[in-house]
């Protein structure tokens, strides 16, 4: 029982960390001028090419608050 717990909480990070990362892109975008907007949504690529992925620092943020928020669910 535990394990299918961990799985839904898993699925809830992920989907949770998108939402919070697509917010504070927009939000900033709206917010900052378009020299500190564009350096914070701006998408660095990571590692060597054939296996490099994606970020940006927007992505970043929102994976910590939904590991923080999930924990503390878990928690409880």
């Amino acid at each position: 029982m535990k394990g299918i717990r961990s799985f839904i909480f898993g699925i809830i990070f992920f989907i949770l960390a998108a939402l919070i990362g697509y917010g504070l892109e927009k939000v900033i975008v709206h917010l900052l001028p378009s020299d500190l907007a564009g350096t914070l949504v701006r998408v660095f690529d990571v590692g060597v090419h054939a296996l490099s992925f994606n970020v940006n620092i927007c992505g970043i943020i929102g994976l910590v608050i939904s590991y923080f928020i999930v924990s503390y669910l878990l928690k409880k």
